[in-house]
Formats: C-alpha cells, sequence, structure tokens
C-alpha cells in the first residue's frame, strides 16, 4: 500500500514538472468551441444547455462548467484538471499491469513480469511526448477522462473476478456506463471486458454463464449510438451530422492503415510532432506504404493469435491497440476531414508502453541493465515532453509550428492569421489569411471563415469597404455563416448605412440564436438609432450568453443606466 501511495505521487510529482509550463498556457484552437464561446458551460446548473451541447460527451462538459464556475475562463484550473487526469490514468496503468502481470503468471505457473515493469510502463504513458495533445489541449480532456473510466473498469473489473464481489462488479459497471458519456473510444470498453475476461479467467464457465455476467456491461454500449442519433445541429460535436453525411470509403480506410503504422512510430520515435499533420491520402494497394502498412497490421493480429495459448500476456496487449484505436480508425474512415491526431493515441499508448517494459524486461539479462536502460527511456521522454510543450504555451507558436511542418496546408496559415488578429498585429494576420486563401483546399464552409476573418482583419484597420466586399464573398460559400452576417451589419453601421446595418444584424442573430457578439452587433446598431429599449433586450441578452465579454457587460450598463434601470 505504500509502495502504491509513493508510485501515486511521483506520478503527481513527474506530471506536473513536465506540464508546468503549460499551467498558464491559452486556450487553442477547439477550446474557443468548446469553452470560451459556449453559453452551455458558463452554468453548471444549465443541464438543458450541457445536455445537447456536449451530447455523448456530457461528462467532460461537466468538467468544462465545474472549471468555469470555480475559476471562469482562467485557464490555470482547466489545465490543472488535464494533468491531475493524467497522473491519475498513468496511476492506474501501473495498478492494471501488476493485476494482469499477476493473474497471468497464476495461470501460467511461471514467474511474470514483474512490479518494475509496470513501473516503467506507467512512467512511459506519463512521460511520452504524443501525450501532450490531450493533456496540453484542454479539449481534449475528453480523452483524457475516457481514458480515466475506461482504465477504473478494467481495474475494479479484474478485482472483482479475483475476489468474486459483487460490489467491485457493481462499481466496475458504473465506471463503464460513465465511460460512454466522456468520448465515443468508450463504446469498446465492454469488448475489452470480453477480452480480459476470456484471456486470464476461469475456463470452466460456459459461454451463457460468461455472456449473463457481461450483459450488463454490454449494454451500456447502446449509449453512444443512441446519443449520436438524438445528437442536434448546434452541439459543441456535430457528430450526428457528420455521421448521418459520411460514408464508407476505401481510399481513407488504406489511408488509415497507414496511420496505424504512423502510430507505431510515433511511439518508438516521437520526432516532427504536429497538431495538424498534412497526411498523404493512400493512392491505393498499388502504393509500397500501404502495402507495407497492411501486411504489418495483418502481421500484427497474426502474431496475437498465434500466441494466444503461449504466451497470452503478449497476446493480450497486441489486441489491445486494435481495441482502443477501432473508434477512431472507423471515424476517420467514414468522416475524412482529419486523418490523423496524437491525441487518438492516448490510450493505445498504455498497450504500447506495456509491451515495451515487458518485452525489455525479457530481453535484458541483468536487472540492473534493465533498470538503468528503462531509466534512460523515461528521462529522454520526458526531455522531449517539456520541449515539446513550449508550443502549446500560445497560438502563436503552436500554429508556427504547425506550418513549419505542414507547409502546404491552409488551417495552419488561417489559424496563425487569427492567432495575430487576437495579439493586434493586423499585417501579419492579414498576410497569413491571404496565404491561406491562395493554398486553398479547404472546404465551403471553411473558406467562408477565412474571408470573414480577413475582412474583421481589414476592419480593424478602418477599410469597412473591404470588410464588406470580402464578407458578402464569404457569404457565397456559406449562406449560413452568421459572424459574416453579423461583421456585415456593423461595417455598414459605420457607414452610415442604418438600413442594410440593422438587416444584416438580425440576420446573423435568426441563424445562430446563442451568438453572443451578434447580440452586441446588433444592439449597437439599435442605440445609434435611438431605440434602446431593444439596445437593452440586445445587450442583456449577450450578457446572459456570455458573462465573460467586456463589451457586452459594458453597453449593457450604459444603456441600463440610460434608462434608469437597476
Amino acid at each position: 500500500m505504500k509502495a502504491d501511495l509513493a508510485l501515486l505521487l511521483l506520478c503527481a510529482a513527474v506530471g506536473f514538472s513536465l506540464y508546468a509550463k503549460v499551467l498558464n498556457g491559452s486556450f487553442q484552437f477547439d477550446d474557443y468551441i468548446t469553452i470560451v464561446n459556449n453559453p452551455a458551460v458558463k452554468d453548471i446548473d444549465r443541464l438543458d444547455l450541457l445536455w445537447p451541447a456536449f451530447n455523448s460527451r456530457l461528462l467532460t462538459g461537466l468538467t468544462f462548467a465545474a472549471n468555469y464556475a470555480v475559476g471562469g475562463l482562467s485557464t490555470t484550473g482547466y489545465h490543472l484538471v488535464n494533468i491531475l487526469i493524467h497522473a491519475l490514468n498513468a496511476f492506474l496503468v501501473y495498478v492494471f499491469l501488476r493485476s494482469v502481470f499477476a493473474i497471468s503468471a497464476g495461470r501460467e505457473k511461471k514467474t511474470g513480469p514483474g512490479a518494475a515493469a509496470a513501473v516503467f510502463a506507467a512512467l512511459i504513458f506519463l512521460a511520452h511526448p504524443a501525450q501532450t495533445q490531450a493533456v496540453s489541449y484542454i479539449t481534449q480532456r475528453a480523452s483524457g477522462l475516457a481514458a480515466m473510466f475506461y482504465l477504473s473498469t478494467l481495474v475494479f473489473y479484474v478485482k472483482a473476478r479475483r475476489e468474486e464481489s459483487r460490489a467491485c462488479l457493481f462499481t466496475a459497471w458504473l465506471l463503464c456506463a460513465a465511460a460512454m458519456f466522456t468520448k465515443e473510444l468508450a463504446v469498446t470498453l465492454p469488448l475489452m471486458l470480453l477480452v480480459l475476461d476470456f484471456y486470464f479467467f476461469s475456463t470452466q464457465e460456459t459461454a451463457g454463464q460468461r455472456i449473463r455476467r457481461m450483459a450488463p456491461f454490454l449494454a451500456t454500449m447502446v449509449f453512444v449510438p443512441l446519443m449520436i442519433a438524438l445528437d442536434r445541429q448546434g452541439s459543441v460535436l456535430d457528430i450526428g451530422s457528420q455521421v448521418a453525411g459520411s460514408q464508407w470509403n476505401w481510399t481513407n480506410i488504406l489511408t488509415q492503415l497507414n496511420v496505424l503504422r504512423t502510430y507505431l512510430r510515433i511511439f518508438l520515435f516521437p520526432v516532427g510532432l504536429n497538431l495538424d499533420y498534412d497526411y498523404p491520402r493512400s493512392p491505393g494497394l498499388n502504393d509500397g506504404m500501404t502495402v507495407l502498412a497492411l501486411v504489418m497490421a495483418v502481421l500484427w493480429m497474426a502474431v496475437a493469435f498465434n500466441t494466444f495459448k503461449r504466451r497470452r500476456l503478449l497476446s493480450f496487449f497486441l489486441m489491445w491497440y486494435p481495441l482502443t484505436i477501432a473508434v477512431e480508425f472507423a471515424a476517420c474512415s467514414l468522416i475524412s476531414r482529419d486523418l490523423i491526431f496524437e491525441h487518438y493515441l492516448y490510450l493505445p499508448m498504455a498497450g504500447f508502453a506495456a509491451l515495451f517494459s515487458v518485452g525489455m524486461e525479457s530481453v535484458s539479462k541483468r536487472r540492473d541493465a534493465y533498470l538503468a536502460a528503462m531509466t534512460a527511456v523515461v528521462v529522454c521522454l520526458s526531455v522531449l515532453t517539456w520541449q515539446r510543450n513550449d508550443v502549446w504555451r500560445d497560438p502563436v507558436g503552436l500554429w508556427t509550428d504547425v506550418i513549419h511542418k505542414s507547409p502546404n496546408k491552409a488551417r495552419g496559415y488561417s489559424n496563425l492569421g487569427l492567432a495575430y488578429r487576437w495579439r493586434g498585429d493586423l499585417p501579419q494576420a492579414i498576410r497569413y489569411y491571404q496565404k491561406a486563401l491562395k493554398i486553398g483546399g479547404m472546404e465551403d464552409a471553411a473558406r467562408s471563415q477565412i474571408l470573414t476573418n480577413l475582412g474583421a482583419a481589414y476592419g480593424r484597420q478602418g477599410n469597412y469597404f473591404e470588410e464588406i466586399r470580402l464578407c458578402r464573398e464569404a457569404l457565397k460559400f456559406d449562406p449560413y455563416n452568421a459572424q459574416a452576417y453579423s461583421n456585415l451589419g456593423y461595417a455598414y453601421f459605420l457607414q452610415g448605412d442604418i438600413g442594410q446595418a440593422q438587416e444584416f444584424g438580425r440576420k446573423a442573430v435568426e441563424i445562430k440564436p446563442d451568438f453572443a457578439e451578434g447580440y452586441v452587433n446588433l444592439g449597437v446598431i439599435y442605440a445609434g438609432q435611438g431605440r434602446y429599449q431593444q439596445a437593452f433586450e440586445c445587450f442583456q441578452r449577450a450578457v446572459r450568453l456570455d458573462p465573460d465579454d467586456p463589451e457586452a457587460r459594458k453597453n449593457f450598463e450604459q444603456v441600463q443606466e440610460f434608462l434608469g434601470r437597476s
């Protein structure tokens, strides 16, 4: 017990040391959709807002709402929770491995991997630089939470089977059910439990007995597809509409085989890490790298099946990878917007770490050599993680890193332009927006947003004619771009065209009723006409939607004072 507590404290200490530099880091990328501009997280009591906004990731959304309730939009609290989750997950990897090692040794009646192998696997999981995307990127808390419930379920299930404890079995079921509301990858958890049970527990049971015990766990698998089916348009995930508009694509499937090979390379040689890979699509089975990936996948599964009887522990951890990556593989094959992300490796990393640690122990003839080698590995990974976290501190650093590694992909330039606009460096913002448009290759909605952002940069410089032109062009690509309508309305207002200003301002909030900035701009237009009651209502709505917007609150208080309200 003391040794376990010491390891938990070690995981916490190492975790905080590696991620200390991001504690005050900025919100990044989808954090603005998920948290900053999301009204649902700003009132933890409003489950009626959280449920439709986060849908199948309700528990993840609740943790963001709890962060907001405690510290508002101060990023320190959000990062702190992510780091704590990561440290706890590393400890859970250790606990689970110790249990499985003990069961395996008992079954095979021989000495299995020792505690050191479990410790080093946990530390590799903790210190690997590929994990930074799931830890330093606040929105990807979903990956960490899903892994936490996934691993906790496995730990309690093993305990329940070893001790024949109904309480532990029920706890495992509760954790499994909770996992389904963190991230969609949890849908494979009941299948993992089936595999675990089949590999390591009594062969005296009939298939019927095993299925009856597993039935409550298998039933939880319905939660994820049910929530996706109920997903409403306007949720931060919008998974329902993405799945509805998707179809299996042979090119994407072959590409995902290459991605599986790339993930293995990232584990073994974690260099060139990138938030936004410009990953090549497979041209087909006439491509040598695709054939290599297919052969590697077949060999991986062949070894997993072939070692089942002789080296069951090896077989189990070989099966860990395809099971834990299955949902991401299927999603990227169906919905081809993004083909690869490092945070998809978060849970598979536990299996990779176990295979590496146990493999190194089995080939090491001397214990001191094994300990020295594994310590060196953990130290090297820690240094890489510390360095990688430099780019996660602010958006300019992150997207500068992206465009260096993906120079022919527009999204990096677009987001770097946005980062410079937030800094107030408008010439740089315009430069990178224009570069993104020149590269092209994006969907119509993305092009519309870039044009809108470019127009906003010109508007900040006082060039309202160019802003109007660009926003009108943006609406040709996406006629439902609420930001473009709102910016158009405000630009026309500043030019003195009140009729056009009012028309476009109203259109913006009709398209997006929870658009706080749209209500601010419309309120300014009404106030400019002397229609202070309508302005008050707009500013009031904006403050309710985004209580952190200083512009909304300032305008609301000024109009409230003018109208003599208290």
